[in-house]
């Protein structure tokens, strides 16, 4: 496990070509990784990272949901004789400034 805060500062918040608002984003994460050894080969993988986003003068701006990081993946080898196939599902939510709605 593991945690981590991040800060942003970002001069046009709103993609506007004028009346720009600029603002500082705090975002705080939260990670998991684990690994199960299913067989002395094949192994189960999950990494997960979830994260929330504040803006400190627009909080209307603050993220509607969580944020799942782009790592993120639940993932399978396996070993056959002198190959490695790995199946993975990776996941990842963002919130696009572009499309909320105001």
């Amino acid at each position: 496990m593991g945690a981590s805060v991040s800060a942003e500062y970002n001069d046009n918040i709103t993609y506007a070509e004028t009346n720009e608002q600029d603002d500082f984003i705090i975002t705080p994460n939260v990670t998991l990784d684990a690994i199960w050894p299913v067989t002395q080969l094949n192994t189960l993988r999950l990494d997960l990272g979830i994260g929330y986003s504040f803006y400190l003068d627009h909080t209307d701006n603050n993220t509607k949901g969580i944020l799942i990081a782009p790592k993120s993946q639940v993932a399978f080898d396996i070993f056959v004789s002198d190959f490695r196939i790995n199946i993975h599902d990776r996941m990842q939510l963002q919130q696009d400034p572009i499309q909320e709605e105001r």
